[in-house]
């Protein structure tokens, strides 16, 4: 059968996949194999020769890279200094921020409680409306105090704040209250898992063990802390600052996670609190898309420094129910969906984003 209508034909029957996932899931099935070994050099015995199909080695060495591109090194002391910043102390008002506006002897341009409203705008008597948002205080009061001027001789200014509510810190994962949590200027790591209730213990009251935590900021800046090392050992060198709009994901339970790439509806990480297979992988990723190829599903790991990559026909998988190459997943394992008509995957090293892991390690 054309790969191009057994596409078609996968694609209309999309609910088939979510079957077979769930048959694998309550145990209906239950294979015990392993994929086969490739990059390795060939001798006798060797896995990679028979009885695997051997994969053309440029296609192996590009899905290794991928692979080897996912692992998140933990930040130096130098490079957390680096993300840390030299402004981290200094407070951007924004949004929901209250203060009082004094300006000595004149009452009638002072306003004892103004509020940013959500678009960073504030109304003040003489000057209108303000931009605020953005501005430190002192920058603030400065600019208040140079527009009343052609009003006033030598305005004395005063801008007291009443209530921080534009810092936020987003706490995700491990954690007794996650959510989001008001800084006054900018908090350390333990300072913020402190306000979001310290790290959550189970029913005998024990905190599970915690080796990592990932720091978000912006679209493309992404740290891994080694929390176990500040923790345990007080490095306080790791304890790094945070600033407005961070995301801080302390992983539940620091399971295991593996990875789903390609032509997928829903790209990213996935945990592994339990058994997980090749097809559960991508049911739980959304699916296929339109344009993925059936035929050419790639499980890859890291296994030393040859590696380990094995093609998977999803087709063959689904429609005979031929489960033997419906492997489990381990730790830091990849699935590699690829596109149709597409033999190169060397675009993909470049489109790899740790946003996506961050976000889909928070909304698993």
């Amino acid at each position: 059968m054309p790969a191009g209508l057994i596409s078609k034909r996968l694609a209309a029957t999309s609910w088939l996949l979510m079957a077979w996932g769930l048959l694998w899931l309550t145990g209906c099935a239950s294979v015990a194999t392993e994929p086969g070994r490739y990059g390795v050099a060939e001798g006798a015995g060797d896995p990679a020769t028979t009885p695997y199909e051997k994969l053309d080695q440029e296609v192996v060495g590009q899905l290794l890279e991928l692979r080897r591109r996912m692992d998140q090194p933990l930040a130096s002391e130098e490079q957390i200094r680096n993300f840390t910043g030299a402004d981290a102390d200094v407070y951007r008002l924004g949004p929901g921020d209250e203060f009082s506006l004094l300006v000595r002897g004149r009452e009638d341009v002072s306003v004892p409680l103004v509020t940013v409203s959500p678009d960073g705008l504030v109304s003040l008597p003489r000057i209108g409306l303000v931009k605020i948002q953005g501005m430190s205080i002192p920058e603030a009061t400065d600019y208040v105090r140079k527009a009343l001027e052609p009003y006033y001789e030598a305005p004395e200014v005063t801008l007291l704040m009443r209530s921080f509510k534009n810092n936020k810190i987003l706490m995700l994962g491990q954690v007794s209250n996650p959510g989001i949590i008001h800084i006054p200027t900018s908090a350390t790591l333990l300072e913020a898992i402190a306000m979001a209730g310290g790290v959550v213990k189970d029913t005998q009251g024990n905190s599970p063990p915690i080796n990592r935590c990932i720091i978000g900021r912006g679209k493309d800046r992404v740290i891994w802390i080694d929390l176990r090392d500040l923790i345990e050992n007080g490095n306080l060198a790791l304890n790094a600052r945070l600033q407005n709009g961070d995301v801080v994901l302390i992983p539940q339970g620091q399971a295991s996670v593996a990875y789903v790439l390609g032509e997928v509806r829903n790209q990213g990480t996935l945990l592994l609190r339990a058994p997980m297979t090749v097809l559960d992988a991508v049911t739980q990723s959304g699916g296929l898309t339109k344009d993925a190829d059936v035929t050419r599903i790639y499980l890859v790991r890291a296994e030393g420094e040859a590696g380990l990559v094995e093609r998977i026909d999803l087709a063959n998988l689904v429609e005979r129910a031929d489960l033997r190459k419906n492997y489990t997943l381990r730790e830091g394992d990849l699935v590699f969906v690829a596109e149709r008509g597409i033999s190169n995957f060397n675009y993909y090293l470049s489109r790899l984003l740790p946003t996506i892991s961050v976000m889909n390690l928070a909304n698993p």
